[in-house]
Order: C-alpha cells, then structure tokens, then sequence
C-alpha cells in the first residue's frame, strides 16, 4: 500500500483511506488540481448542467436540481448547498478527451517541396471533477473503441494524464437506466477519487494514485482534502 506525505504539518494519508471532507477542504482540492491540470467539470450554462471550467467549488451548480422527463429538462433551485444534486445532463465527458474539431497535421510549403508537420502537443493534463458512474462506464467503453487494435493517439495522451474525481449519483433522474445496465448508481469502477455527497460534505471513499504518477505529484491535493476534513 503507498504512501502519500502531504505538506503541512507532515500529516500522512495512506492510499486506501477515507476522508470526510468539509467543503473548505474540496474547494481547496479543486484549486490544488489547477495548478497542474486542466480542472473540468459541471456549471450551470444555457439553462442546463454541462461541462466546464473549474477555478473554485463555488463554480459548481451549487443547490441547482433537474427535472428530467421524457422530452423534457429543466433546472430548479434549491433550499440546499448540494453540489452534485442532479442527474447526468445533455452532455458527455467525450469532447474532454477527444475534442470534436483538432489539428491532426500541417503542411508548410517550401519552395517546390511541401513538408507535413505533426502539431506540438502542448496540452496540460485533464482533470474531471463530478463524473458520475455511468459516465465512468462510458469512458470504459471509449478506451476499447479509442486505445484497441488501432489507438488513436490524441485520445491516448488524455488518457494517460486524466485525473478522475468521481460521484456517486443520489438523484438518478426517471428516464435513467444505469441500474439495467449495470452502472450505477453507485461506484464499482478504479477511479483516482470516488466520493459521495452527504448534506453538502463531499465523503472520499478511497484515494488512490492516478496512473503515471508518484505521491509526490498528488501532495498538494491529498494535503488540501485533509487539511478540510478527517480520515475515517
């Protein structure tokens, strides 16, 4: 079992363990996650819950509900300060990973040659915030179509660098049939962080190591989640 040392006070959080963390302590999470990756996860835009960018917890749809109905979506506000009180909304994780539209190639005309050049993959690291478990089933099936007998490079970089901060679904809309297709509403899958919302206290399941990296790499994140709450 690793071991990872945050930074302050020296504390330690051993992989495995459970924390009850204080929404101070995700908040801080989140900025932790900005400083070495792209943090993506759900806002409230264009009358709907969809994907986007993460500076602080208070970019969530903090106590925004849907009411999903066959032909119908639509947002309320709540009395609550839930984050993750909705079900998964009219869009995916796909584009994160795989953009629709990207440069796959460039050609640059010198005299009567003409030179094809791969673009410079200058991205940083993609981290998801807010994936429910369905969408972890989902991202499964991606990586057998994208990293099988022919993978598709683009997809494998966001692959190897993705950070996954998982949520356990507590209001499954009426049309969902996670539970027929065997994924959800909870969480059975390896994910860096898998949690579940109680009462506006995110509860970390496990922390676990995303792949390629070292504990050193996820101090700060592992120090921001214990500096807000308590291992259990």
């Amino acid at each position: 079992m690793s071991e990872v040392t945050t930074t302050r006070e020296q504390s330690k959080v051993v992989v495995g363990d459970a924390l009850v963390v204080e929404p101070s302590g995700f908040d801080e999470m989140i900025v932790a996650l900005n400083v070495d990756y792209d943090v993506r996860g759900p806002v409230v835009r264009d009358g709907a819950i969809v994907t986007g960018a993460l500076g602080r917890a208070h970019d969530l749809p903090v106590a925004i509900h849907d009411r999903q109905e066959p032909g119908r979506y639509r947002l309320v506000e709540g009395d609550d300060e839930e984050w993750f009180g909705w079900a998964v909304g009219p869009t995916s994780w796909k584009p994160e990973l795989y953009p629709p539209s990207q440069v796959l190639w460039r050609s640059e005309g010198r005299g009567d040659r003409l030179k094809f050049v791969t673009p410079h993959d200058d991205l940083r690291a993609l981290a998801l915030v807010g994936v429910r478990p369905c969408d972890v089933a989902a991202l499964r099936v991606l990586e057998r179509v994208f990293l099988g007998r022919h993978p598709i490079p683009t997809f494998a970089r966001s692959r190897r660098n993705l950070f996954v901060v998982a949520v356990e679904c507590a209001r499954p809309a009426s049309t969902c049939f996670c539970a027929s297709m065997g994924a959800g509403p909870g969480l059975d899958g390896d994910v860096d962080l898998p949690e579940e919302e109680r009462d506006a206290t995110a509860v970390i399941a496990s922390i676990t190591l995303p792949e390629g990296t070292s504990g050193g790499d996820v101090a700060d994140i592992v120090a921001a989640l214990n500096a807000g709450g308590s291992i259990t």
